[in-house]
């Protein structure tokens, strides 16, 4: 339940990074021990963005009424992930995400193209 996500409850907190494209089959090895490149399976996320200097736990249950008020059955309400863009000594125009995870297949890129071009066979 993300209302038990509160300064008292165990949080996970991650620091990520995109690998480009070109170095994604041979990555550069990591200079310190305790950083790793993992792979990550696709994941589909409801998004919500928000300026700022959030309180992610709040702005997460804020989201998931406005999920859940819209009819939304397909979510994951069981975490929450959060994204802040900016660097902490940017004041203004800042860039934060809440998300939660869609349930339901990730279709391929040739998979939505596939259904889109049957969406406008059929309009």
């Amino acid at each position: 339940d993300v209302g038990d996500q509160t300064e008292s409850a165990a949080m996970k907190r991650e620091m990520a990074f995109f690998i480009p494209t070109e170095f994604q089959e041979s990555p550069p090895d990591p200079a310190e021990a305790d950083v790793r490149i993992m792979a990550r399976e696709p994941l589909l996320v409801y998004s919500k963005m928000m300026g700022g200097f959030p309180d992610f736990p709040k702005e997460a249950e804020k989201f998931r009424a406005e999920l859940e008020q819209g009819g939304h059955t397909d979510v994951d309400f069981s975490m929450f992930y959060s994204a802040g863009y900016d660097s902490p000594f940017k004041w203004l125009n800042r860039r934060n995400e809440v998300m939660f995870k869609k349930i339901g297949e990730i279709k391929s890129d040739n998979e939505v193209k596939s259904d889109i071009e049957v969406k406008s066979d059929t309009e």
